[in-house]
């Protein structure tokens, strides 16, 4: 098995050798992922105008419209739990233009009123929550099937679950200690109804749904047992990693918290705001990120400040893809914290500072499809480029003459790869795909017929790309098996 080599500019030895011929190759950059604008707009009888009047004010559309919605299900049809009047309001949006959209969906019920079509076995146990316990032991599965298929009626939507949000906080009302139980009774939780869900879209032909599991930035209490990477389900049950954090100021009577004290820093070793939360979650998991719910709070020239600094530090994080607006008051409460950037009774001031930022060239209006958003590995790095590909490449004189190697690239810091062999091999680039976020890289190494070799040969591959070189060795081989396979002693 071929060994694995993370290079970053920061660490790196160089390797001097005797180097014959060398190959520019360029990768020539994609267009970059960039971050996908979004909001939660409170739901109205005219979301669909409300959608509107938010991208005019903005000048720009939205790819991301986010909602709440609980388990009590709906009373106009029978048969169907799911309310989708909002759904059908964006609908009315173009499909090639239609923001994709996120449901939050709290397992609880608000409503006085409860769906029929729900089994009578899951209720709320505390308050308005349904327990961790009734939903794993399959209490709610009824429930959970047919909302999964009343979502394979919008074929052309694209829906992502952000499902029971913001665990790590006493706050919320699935909290697991709420309930006497543990992250590791959510993860159960979390997996029972995705399983019981994916199956029932499955028996529709219609896979229309990203699963998101989205955290809150600061885990609450701050008790080891309460540390937001045991609630992760697994990379199975996983599409995106999502997170809020809001800068609510004077209407908490907090002091003010600039976006670097949320979500951190990727300024490197030097910044004054190390890396924090996103970094963290890039570290441990190769996963797209969307900041699920943002804001700020305070005087028209202190939210314009704070928006132009959020906006111009989003897109340097190399794993997120988009953001959530939250344009409304806290808790939907007027005389809450006030989060709207758009809107009547907003300073003009805050909606020209957002409207400039997202006007940028790294914000976008569509959400890239899930295959395309995936990170090629996790990154632990602190704004630097950062290589991962073999150290080892093996090759045989005869039979087995080609061999392929993947580059993967985080930040990668020039579209330009520069090879040095001997002339034993040739390199090739013959599959790539390099964002300016990340890249991966196909190498193809095949021996030079032209060149008679009698033994075996050992030398160095060197790819140079920007200020980094990477030494690869390479091993020429009259049998590899022989050679490398393991003696068998009887």
């Amino acid at each position: 098995m071929l060994s694995l080599r993370v290079f970053t500019h920061f660490a790196l030895i160089m390797l001097v050798v005797v180097l014959l011929k060398s190959t520019i190759v360029s990768f020539g950059f994609e267009q970059e992922l960039g971050v996908v604008i979004g909001v939660h707009l409170r739901p109205t009888v005219r979301y669909y105008d409300s959608i509107i009047e938010f991208n005019s004010s903005i000048r720009k559309q939205a790819g991301i419209v986010m909602y709440f919605l609980d388990w009590s299900g709906q009373s106009r049809v029978s048969g169907q739990v799911l309310d989708d009047y909002l759904i059908k309001e964006i609908e009315r949006i173009p499909v090639e233009i239609r923001p994709a959209i996120m449901l939050t969906w709290q397992p609880m019920m608000l409503s006085s009123y409860i769906d029929p079509d729900i089994e009578n076995t899951c209720r709320p146990s505390k308050g308005n929550a349904i327990s961790i316990e009734t939903i794993k032991q399959g209490h709610c599965d009824k429930y959970i099937r047919q909302f999964a298929k009343d979502l394979t009626k919008h074929p052309s939507s694209r829906f992502l679950i952000r499902f029971a949000h913001e665990m790590n906080i006493s706050d919320s009302p699935w909290y697991p200690f709420h309930f006497n139980e543990t992250p590791s009774d959510y993860v159960d939780m979390w997996r029972h109804v995705h399983e019981v869900f994916t199956q029932a879209q499955k028996e529709e032909n219609i896979d229309n749904v990203e699963w998101v599991w989205s955290i809150n930035y600061a885990s609450y209490p701050s008790i080891p047992s309460n540390e937001y990477y045991l609630y992760y389900p697994g990379d199975n049950y996983v599409d995106w990693i999502g997170l809020s954090g809001y800068n609510w100021y004077t209407a908490r009577n907090m002091p003010n918290m600039e976006f670097e004290n949320i979500y951190g820093n990727v300024g490197g070793e030097n910044a004054i705001i190390q890396p924090g939360i996103l970094h963290d979650l890039a570290c441990k998991y190769r996963k797209p990120q969307i900041v699920t719910e943002i804001g700020t709070h305070g005087s028209p020239s202190e939210k314009a400040r704070w928006i132009n600094n959020a906006l111009k530090n989003l897109p340097n994080y190399p794993f997120l893809r988009g953001f959530v607006w939250f344009n409304d008051f806290a808790y939907a409460n007027s005389n809450d914290a006030d989060f709207r950037i758009t809107g009547q009774g907003v300073d003009p001031a805050i909606t020209t500072a957002f409207r400039g930022g997202v006007n940028s060239a790294h914000y976008y209006s569509k959400l890239p499809s899930l295959e395309d958003v995936i990170p090629p590995s996790t990154y632990c790095g602190k704004g630097e480029t950062q290589y991962k590909i073999p150290d080892t490449v093996l090759l045989e004189k005869n039979s087995n003459r080609t061999q392929q190697i993947s580059l993967k690239m985080i930040l990668p810091e020039t579209d330009t790869l520069e090879i040095f062999t001997d002339g034993f091999v040739n390199v090739k680039l013959i599959q790539k795909k390099i964002l300016k976020e990340w890249g991966e890289a196909t190498l193809e190494f095949t021996v030079n017929e032209t060149q008679n070799l009698s033994t075996s040969h050992i030398s160095t591959v060197s790819l140079k790309i920007g200020t980094i070189t990477i030494p690869i060795k390479l091993i020429i081989a009259e049998n590899i098996n022989s050679i490398f396979l393991p003696i068998t002693i009887k």
